[in-house]
């Protein structure tokens, strides 16, 4: 496979911590930062392309209420989720099921304002199971 070179710019003490983790690793920058971005393209490939999705959510919120009305308003997406509370934070860990889209609007919702920092995790696109 060809790849591609580019240049980017990024914090110090990213800088740092990349070149750290490469030596912990025993890998090149380069490496790391292809698979970072596999990894977020992945975790985020829901608002690239419509499929019908299964994931986990992670939520933590400083403010319990706005996670709350989010779910649910989300209902036919948010399947389950369990709830908990640690050094005055709320944690959600939501299980999604559905167009992706959907699971997009949660995610937007639950980020707006900054009231809340969700981490999508897919683990399935139905759709490729059904071809």
């Amino acid at each position: 496979m060809s790849k591609k070179r580019f240049g980017i710019s990024i914090p110090d003490d990213l800088y740092d911590n990349l070149n750290k983790l490469s030596k912990q690793l025993d890998t090149n920058r380069s490496d790391l930062v292809e698979q970072a971005v596999k990894t977020f393209i992945n975790d985020y490939k829901h608002y690239l392309t419509p499929h019908n999705c299964i994931g986990v959510m992670i939520i933590s919120c400083k403010d319990e209420t706005a996670a709350k009305e989010a779910i649910d308003r989300f209902q036919d997406v948010a399947k389950t989720y369990i709830h908990t509370h640690e050094n005055n934070i709320c944690i959600e860990l939501l299980f999604v099921s559905g167009p992706s889209e959907k699971i997009a609007e949660l995610q937007k919702n639950l980020e707006k304002e900054g009231k809340c920092q969700p981490r999508y995790i897919p683990l399935v696109n139905v759709d490729s199971y059904n071809k």
